[in-house]
């Protein structure tokens, strides 16, 4: 009982991101193709697959990007919240404003 270690591993979980980040675009694509194909439309279907895919490599850039912020400002600092805070309203802002125009751009098409 005196060993005391962290419940999750760092190092883990940036290795399972990794992996994510390679099987989710695939497995999205082929997923996205077999919806789109169903509504009659299979290239738009694995394009959207695509598009939600990506999703998962933009996770594990995240991730690697928060941890050298953290391993540059500390965990425990202002500066440390502020950047983050920051850097992920505007990418989730960024992401609103694209998955607004996609929606919009999809309900024209229908």
């Amino acid at each position: 009982m005196d060993d005391l270690r962290e419940i999750v591993d760092a190092q883990a979980i940036g290795r399972l991101f990794a992996l994510l980040a390679l099987l989710v675009p695939l497995l999205a694509v082929a997923i996205g193709g077999a919806l789109g194909k169903r509504k009659g439309d299979p290239k738009q279907g694995a394009v959207s697959g695509l598009t939600v895919g990506l999703l998962a490599p933009l996770n594990w850039v995240l991730w690697r990007l928060y941890n050298a912020i953290v391993d540059s400002t500390g965990i425990d600092t202002v500066r440390n919240v502020v950047i983050n805070l920051v850097l992920f309203a505007v990418i989730g802002f960024g992401i609103g404003v694209g998955a607004g125009k996609w929606k919009r751009k999809s309900d024209a098409k229908t």
